[in-house]
């Protein structure tokens, strides 16, 4: 009988694994939202997700800020802190994670189920990019009326790869470049997190890139002014 207890005991006491691909729905007001979560351990141990919004064709935005207590998680999309927080409970069995999903202020119930391990798409390396490239560039988009700042970040690694983002400055959501194409004063970049594209030249003192932005086929000027290295 002892052994059975110290064995229930242990067993309670060992915290479940948030890492795999969990699906299920954000309750909104009248409505809801289906939401995809993909969660593992990189090769530091360290966990790493990504997220995505298949009714609105969004995929692959980068998690971050995770903090894993006993059978508490809580992690958010990567961008402003406090913005897009999923933080909840996983069940004792390990098949579903609740809690609350905050943003803007408003918290929304949420619950995911577990359905099996994580899927990442794999990772196109990118890079080396044109030095000159390397840094932040800065532009503003009009979308529907509403001015969006954005950065773009571009920066060669060590391993002779390149790590490109553009950032909503207004709520700091991350968008990760997922391809670069570099031909003499042609650039593309791919952003496969919104289905879109931004095509660019760059000029001859590599200080503005004037070019197409373009999401779900619909296209808008943009042109990125060099901000700083």
């Amino acid at each position: 009988m002892f052994v059975m207890l110290l064995a229930t005991l242990l067993y309670t006491q060992s915290p479940v694994s948030p890492t795999g691909h969990w699906e299920g729905l954000v309750k909104i007001p009248d409505s809801q939202i289906g939401v995809v979560i993909d969660l593992a351990k990189d090769g530091s141990g360290q966990l790493v997700g990504e997220f995505a919004q298949p009714d609105e064709n969004l995929k692959g935005l980068p998690l971050g800020n995770f903090s894993v207590e006993g059978d508490s998680l809580r992690f958010q999309i990567k961008g402003r802190a406090g913005e897009r927080v999923f933080a909840g409970t996983i069940s004792p069995d390990g098949k579903t994670f609740s809690g609350e999903f905050t943003q803007n202020g408003y918290q929304m119930p949420f619950t995911l189920t577990r359905t099996g391990e994580a899927r990442f798409e794999a990772a196109s390396k990118i890079g080396p990019i044109e030095k000159a490239l390397e840094g932040s560039w800065r532009a503003t988009l009009n979308t529907r009326g509403t001015d969006v700042h954005l950065t773009l970040t571009m920066a060669n690694q060590p391993d002779g790869s390149a790590t490109a983002s553009i950032v909503n400055e207004a709520d700091g959501l991350e968008l990760p470049v997922t391809a670069i194409t570099q031909e003499a004063a042609n650039l593309t970049l791919e952003i496969k997190a919104i289905g879109g594209s931004y095509t660019a030249t760059i000029n001859s003192a590599r200080t503005e890139l004037v070019g197409t932005f373009t999401e779900h086929g619909k296209t808008a000027p943009l042109t990125f002014q060099r901000a700083s290295k």
